[in-house]
């Protein structure tokens, strides 16, 4: 959301960024002074009605309250309620109507789940947005729609260089970071596994969790539990080796292209639309998700190979600051009629 409103901004409009999830997320502070922020929970709590009204009600009003609202775009970003809204009859009358898809959810069996799945049910809708290649042509197929009407869109990072500097300083051990949420799909207990077998590695483990108590068992000795973040940017500037990346399933997970622009070499599960942005020498990736061996393998070779892992983490961060800018953002979005 943040970067469509920059956008939205730069272009000479104003936009009213409206949270449906009673959330307040961190980003919200760096929002441009021409847009506004609503929490819809709070507008529920303000009428007296805390506790009364459901999604299903939540979307009625809300679909009551667009309909007679004058705006040029709307935009559903990971939106239950949102996603209701677009589901009821409505003539939108001109007003482009955009659906982001990001990820890819599934249940503990591996299989797709999410109120996503009715998104080739929602009415008016003009583009899918994604910030990978790889959601826009499987729903495409599993919606029947046409490929035409979902657009991958290469969103901006904001380099940080963060890590580029410090590994040069590394004496002692080798340090691996990994920073995720510690909900099973993350493999957390994995990275456990991973560190029995590389005693003389330290590796540190950020998170908490989510969908989850996050509750881990004792770790092995050369692993640290170092607790939650918020944002790349609240991580330590403590010099690293290597980012390790587990995941079971993903969209193009954020924390990676945080972790290219913060110039660290990258060993990564080959997941959702992750291999988009590793492959090709950007990092290591490894196939089989759920194996430990092959996590150590890769990460054994960016300890052997130092030119190799310096290559590969800059080939990284080219990606991110050389195809990923504000710019070309503005470009796609002026091309769907967006902005």
């Amino acid at each position: 959301a943040l970067w469509h409103a920059r956008a939205v901004a730069e272009a000479g409009g104003r936009c009213l960024v409206l949270a449906t999830d009673g959330r307040r997320e961190g980003w919200v502070s760096r929002l441009p002074s021409s847009a506004h922020y609503l929490c819809l929970s709070t507008v529920v709590d303000s009428i007296g009605l805390t506790g009364h009204l459901g999604a299903d009600d939540c979307a009625m009003a809300l679909t009551a309250a667009l309909a007679q609202t004058r705006f040029r775009v709307l935009h559903v970003i990971n939106s239950y309620v949102g996603t209701r809204m677009l589901r009821n009859p409505v003539d939108w009358a001109g007003r482009r109507i955009f659906y982001a898809l990001y990820g890819v959810g599934r249940d503990q069996y591996g299989l797709d789940a999410g109120y996503w799945l009715s998104a080739n049910e929602l009415s008016g809708v003009d583009f899918f947005l994604s910030d990978n290649a790889l959601v826009p042509r499987e729903r495409a197929r599993a919606f029947g729609l046409p490929f035409e009407r979902f657009r991958p869109i290469a969103y901006p990072v904001e380099a940080s260089f963060k890590y580029s500097g410090l590994r040069k300083k590394v004496n002692g051990p080798r340090r691996v970071l990994w920073a995720s949420r510690l909900d099973p799909e993350k493999q957390p207990l994995l990275v456990f596994e991973i560190a029995k077998q590389m005693p003389r590695v330290e590796f540190n483990m950020f998170g908490t969790g989510v969908l989850s108590d996050g509750k881990l068992p004792d770790p092995p000795s050369n692993l640290r539990l170092r607790g939650g973040f918020d944002g790349w940017e609240s991580l330590p500037a403590e010099p690293f080796d290597c980012f390790l990346f587990t995941s079971q399933w993903e969209g193009l997970p954020n924390v990676i292209l945080e972790a290219m622009g913060a110039g660290l070499p990258i060993v990564a599960s080959s997941v959702g639309a992750v291999p988009e942005v590793l492959g090709g020498g950007n990092g290591w990736l490894v196939a089989n998700v759920s194996e430990p061996g092959e996590y150590v393998s890769a990460l054994e070779e960016v300890f052997k190979n130092p030119m190799e892992a310096n290559k590969r983490a800059r080939a990284a961060l080219l990606e991110v600051t050389g195809n990923r800018t504000f710019a070309k953002l503005k470009v796609a979005l002026e091309e769907i009629g967006y902005i």
